[in-house]
């Protein structure tokens, strides 16, 4: 009874999974979908400009843009001027976060993020900028202002960029390419995974679903690393959308390791898992429903949510600290696994750490780069275990096969034949029997050869399983003995003629020898014996035989 309520328990945690993950692509998908404005220009020298800028019109005192200490709901003002090197055709170029902001050229606004175009927003999230320039612009003021509601260091702006809008693009995105590679291996690798376990569970009785949760953590692990890039950014105008993408994929990434390791936990202890993950779920809920009401947005839960991956951060090295320490048994890909994800917490702690002191172009870097090297190795490992699950269950199907299955014609043989009847007895359930026997058998073995009369005994299993085989189970009881046993009602005589049709049809190719198919049938009602009824079928058949040897034509 036990086993079944963890097993329950662990569907209800996957459905819930599954709920929040297409909650938070259809959230992203009606966000993002209806903007799309890349930002292109002509090709010119393109440098950086980010430490230009100032926090004073007479521009004496230096800006750090990157820990720029914003004070919240207070505008805040950064200045430079236009410099000569400035051709027509180039833009400001630069990348601004969690705040909104408009951009002047000596008092004219030339690009602007303002609260109305996000009414329902406290931040547009991350958003690439272009400021048109010109020649005409050189030595005028650019002014730079920042308006943030959030009381902490998120708020930035960082690759700050003068030239054309394509060489601005192509370095943006040339400077997340490894990242971006990265997130494509790891879509790849849970595309993979997910499809191995579907196609491998048609193959393998209660496969387990390691191999499915797995392909689940990497995919989600992937949306949120290239949300974190902001590589989508480059693409779109709804920022906001790859925001709350970035913080609920955040928040669904560890939910698949839990259940990773829940089967092999249960055996250590039962209550690691239901508690991280109740941890997982509760956050996940609250602040979602906090976020769509206006309340608390993720970014100010954001704390929350990292307290909830350290506490299943903890969790997890905990699990894999009792599978290697404490497990009888233990191997070389579990001990690799397991450095895999300690290497994963460690990288979580300092990229969270790297995140809150702001100011940090990618927050998911090393995390990124563990969890790829821990989604390979895991994978391996859970392949590597499904492969032989595979080849036990298909050593099992040979050993089936050859202790019930007929080697010369496919069919059931005697023994399957036996446990079948003696089943379908036992419970008192109505049957059809058909009995066969195919004649001259000894006479085309004598004259042609045991060869042929293999081909004989063949054709005549093709045409009784061609008949039956679709509505009942076809056994060879004997060298040329069959029986079919047929649970589902059906019109005996029917078959009977369609047999001989199917007999008839076979004899049209054959040239050497003919063959001929003896048979009767009984129905048995429930009452009585079975063995009767097999009899009955057979003395039948036996008649069949005497007729056909009487009068061939007959066959």
């Amino acid at each position: 009874m036990k086993a079944k309520t963890n097993k329950d328990n662990s569907g209800i945690y996957f459905m819930f999974y599954i709920f929040a993950a297409v909650l938070t692509l259809a959230i992203f998908f009606i966000g993002i979908i209806f903007g799309y404005s890349p930002q292109f220009g002509t090709d010119s020298e393109l440098y950086s400009y980010g430490d230009r800028w100032y926090t004073d019109e007479e521009m004496t005192e230096e800006a750090d843009l990157k820990h720029p200490n914003l004070v919240q709901y207070t505008e805040a003002c950064f200045y430079s001027a236009v410099p000569d090197t400035v051709k027509s055709g180039d833009n400001l170029w630069f990348k601004v976060k969690n705040c909104f902001i408009s951009v002047d050229v000596n008092g004219v606004t030339m690009a602007e993020i303002s609260k109305s175009d996000f009414p329902n927003e406290k931040s547009p999230g991350t958003a690439w900028i272009s400021v048109p320039l010109d020649s005409s612009d050189i030595g005028k003021t650019m002014t730079i202002r920042l308006t943030t509601y959030y009381n902490d260091s998120s708020a930035c702006i960082d690759n700050v960029y003068i030239g054309s809008g394509i060489s601005s693009f192509q370095t943006a995105l040339k400077g997340r390419l490894a990242g971006s590679v990265t997130c494509i291996l790891l879509i790849f690798v849970g595309f993979m995974l997910v499809v191995s376990y579907f196609i491998l569970s048609f193959y393998v009785k209660d496969i387990p679903k390691q191999l499915l949760y797995l392909g689940c953590f990497s995919f989600m692990t992937a949306l949120w690393s290239f949300s974190e890039l902001k590589v989508f950014q480059l693409f779109t105008d709804k920022t906001p959308a790859l925001h709350t993408l970035s913080c609920m994929s955040l928040m669904l990434i560890a939910m698949p390791l839990f259940m990773i390791y829940k089967n092999e936990l249960d055996k250590q202890n039962k209550a690691i898992i239901p508690l991280i993950s109740f941890v997982t779920i509760l956050n996940f809920a609250v602040c979602t429903i906090l976020h769509f009401t206006g309340l608390y947005d993720f970014h100010e839960a954001l704390t929350c949510t990292h307290i909830a991956i350290g506490i299943g951060a903890v969790g997890i090295v905990y699990a894999n600290y009792l599978l290697c320490f404490k497990a009888e048994k233990k191997s070389r890909a579990d001990i690799l696994a397991a450095c895999g994800m300690v290497s994963i917490a460690i990288a979580a702690v300092v990229d969270i750490v790297r995140y809150r002191q702001g100011g940090i172009d990618d927050s998911s870097l090393f995390t990124r780069i563990a969890l790829l090297f821990y989604v390979i190795t895991l994978g391996i490992r859970s392949l590597g275990y499904v492969i032989k699950l595979v080849t036990k269950g298909l050593k099992t199907d040979i050993i089936s096969r050859l202790a019930y299955e007929d080697g010369l014609t496919g069919l059931g043989n005697r023994t399957a034949y036996k446990e079948r009847l003696a089943e379908i007895s036992s419970a008192a359930q109505p049957f059809t029997v058909f009995v066969f026997d195919i004649n001259n058998l000894k006479a085309v073995n004598d004259n042609l050869g045991h060869t042929h009369g293999d081909e004989l005994i063949i054709l005549g299993a093709k045409a009784i399983s061609d008949t039956f085989g679709n509505i009942g189970k076809c056994y060879r009881i004997g060298g040329d003995e069959f029986i079919c046993l047929i649970t589902d009602k059906c019109d005996p005589a029917a078959l009977s003629e369609k047999f001989c049709e199917s007999i008839a049809c076979e004899n049209e190719t054959l040239e050497e020898f003919t063959l001929s198919v003896a048979y009767g049938f009984s129905v048995y009602n429930g009452t009585g014996s079975a063995d009767s009824a097999v009899s009955s079928a057979d003395k039948r058949m036996y008649e069949k035989k005497k007729e056909l040897k009487e009068n061939p034509c007959n066959a």
